[in-house]
């Protein structure tokens, strides 16, 4: 299991399995068929990447490998819309706090975890695994204030939205 979860984590080898499963709706065992290719390719990857052992601390990370494609997972203590990071002087986010298995609760941040907590019906109590899927670009209207503070316009900004998946594992 701990590779399946591995292999979900790399993109392409998640977008061999997804159009697999999507496209070709294989059998069982067609299905672990993939999975084992999409491993391998996964474990080249890998390889391929990684710096030697003897260079790297137990705390770093491959090269490459962004720290946000992977799966949080906990018990939901809290949800909602409020200003990111709760900073006022910041615009308006959504958040989930998780508390992990070690007992630290972990705030995730984006604007798209409230369509998965609609989608989901997600709420306090829920035990949850969020899946960071990756980024998607998108166009956004942001204010323009005069020197007393005053909308006085919008200016389009091209910026990007990290897309996420949940999946609820207990109620």
């Amino acid at each position: 299991m701990p590779l399946f979860k591995n292999v979900l984590r790399n993109k392409t080898a998640r977008y061999i399995v997804l159009f697999a499963v999507l496209y070709f709706m294989p059998s069982e065992l067609q299905l672990l068929a993939i999975i084992i290719i999409a491993g391998r390719y996964w474990l080249a990857h890998q390889k391929s990447t990684q710096q030697p052992t003897s260079h790297r601390t137990s705390t770093q990370r491959p090269p490459g490998d962004d720290q946000r494609q992977q799966c949080h997972s906990g018990v939901i203590v809290d949800l909602g819309e409020a200003p990111y990071k709760h900073d006022k002087a910041n615009a308006r986010s959504f958040y989930i706090s998780l508390r992990t298995a070690t007992g630290e609760v972990s705030t995730l941040w984006s604007i798209d975890l409230q369509r998965v907590a609609h989608e989901q019906k997600l709420t306090k109590g829920h035990q949850v695994e969020l899946a960071f899927l990756g980024k998607q670009p998108v166009v956004v209207k942001r204010p323009v204030h005069n020197e007393h503070g005053v909308i006085t316009s919008y200016r389009q900004i091209a910026t990007h939205r990290n897309t996420w998946q949940a999946t609820v594992l207990a109620a």
